[in-house]
């Protein structure tokens, strides 16, 4: 005898079933990421929250204040306003921290080449950091480098969220931390959708190898246009301007 075949009715319920279990699971992810994303814009304001109490007290920003080592043996910075790649950035949540306005963060990031630097950094998870830099060049980051369009003026000054990796001269560069995707998500809702210019720019980042020592290559975030959302890896490391016209 033959089992009995499932009806038009049994199919389309089978079918909405199916349907509706797909928009779930969708709707999500797609809350997930948006929370992600959230709480990187949420982490990053913390941040320069504390930069601004601390300059608001002392008048100077972290990792630039140049009377550190008196008040808690700290290193002392020049003063100039620019948090100098590989000098000013080596203590700059130090001194956020020692100075009780940032209490969590890693006290060093050791180079993986002990020829290079130590710098501080916010630290997260996956190998991912919060990392700041300023420009001391009129208008460009000596490394990593700003677009040289972008609309970065001298001493503005940053907040990067992005990895760190070797080259193969054993030199640390900022990686890549986000899709070109989710990048253009965070500029987009936060600030004005165009990857060189207003308060949160983006810039081509490193692939890491499977050892997450050394990077690759070099990947393409954006066109300095539009952000490149036909690529579906991480290629992007965000950028986000601290309120230098106020300091």
């Amino acid at each position: 005898m033959f089992k009995k075949a499932f009806s038009l009715l049994e199919l389309t319920i089978a079918l909405t079933l199916i349907a509706l279990l797909t928009v779930i699971v969708t709707a999500g992810r797609n809350i997930t990421n948006n929370a992600n994303l959230a709480a990187i814009i949420s982490e990053a304001s913390r941040i320069e929250g504390a930069i601004n109490g601390f300059y608001s007290e002392f008048r100077q920003l972290p990792g630039d204040f140049n009377n550190a080592n008196t008040l808690w043996n700290g290193t002392n910075g020049d003063g100039d306003g620019i948090l100098e790649w590989n000098s000013n950035e080596q203590n700059y949540f130090s001194d956020l921290a020692k100075a009780n306005y940032l209490n969590i963060y890693n006290p060093a990031y050791t180079s993986l080449s002990s020829t290079y630097r130590t710098m501080d950094i916010f630290d997260k998870s996956n190998n991912v950091f919060y990392m700041v830099a300023g420009d001391n060049n009129a208008g460009n980051l000596t490394s990593p480098t700003l677009p040289t369009n972008s609309s970065a003026t001298r001493a503005d000054n940053y907040i990067f969220y992005a990895k760190i990796y070797l080259n193969s001269t054993n030199y640390e560069n900022f990686g890549a931390s986000l899709t070109a995707k989710h990048a253009y998500q965070i500029d987009l809702k936060y600030d004005d959708g165009n990857p060189i210019a207003g308060e949160i720019i983006s810039q081509n980042g490193y692939n890491a190898s499977q050892n997450t020592t050394n990077y690759t290559s070099s990947v393409t975030c954006h066109n300095s246009t539009n952000y490149n959302l036909t690529i579906a890896y991480e290629a992007c490391r965000v950028a986000f301007k601290l309120n230098s016209g106020s300091y």
